[in-house]
């Protein structure tokens, strides 16, 4: 298989939220492909690679084998800051410094 963290995060995503139907819609893929990913039957297109890595917050290097995954948030956290979490895993490191600039100007001014 030349995605090894692909079919370990379907299953591990299936056994935390307990529905295909819900890791799928997280994925943007069908019920058959989750399938055929976790069995190794087929593989995704680039596409496909990255609606699943955007869905998971996690990136392509990591579904291929090439990276870790990311730390996940602390438990503790809020669903707010769980959201940002998320999102600020998916940014490259200009697009967060700027979100962190711009909240501490925000900040400055109220």
């Amino acid at each position: 298989m030349r995605y090894p963290n692909l079919a370990k995060l379907l299953r591990e995503e299936h056994k935390s939220a307990g529905s295909i139907r819900q890791v799928c819609k997280k994925a943007g893929i069908s019920n058959a492909s989750f399938y055929n990913f976790t069995d190794g039957d087929t593989e995704p297109d680039l596409e496909t690679l990255q609606k699943i890595a955007r869905g998971f917050g996690v990136t392509i290097g990591y579904l291929v084998g090439e990276e870790h995954k990311s730390p996940s948030p602390p438990p503790e956290l809020s669903l707010e800051k769980k959201m940002l979490w998320d999102m600020v895993q998916n940014m490259t490191d200009d697009e967060a410094l700027e979100l962190l600039v711009e909240h501490r100007r925000k900040k400055r001014h109220q």
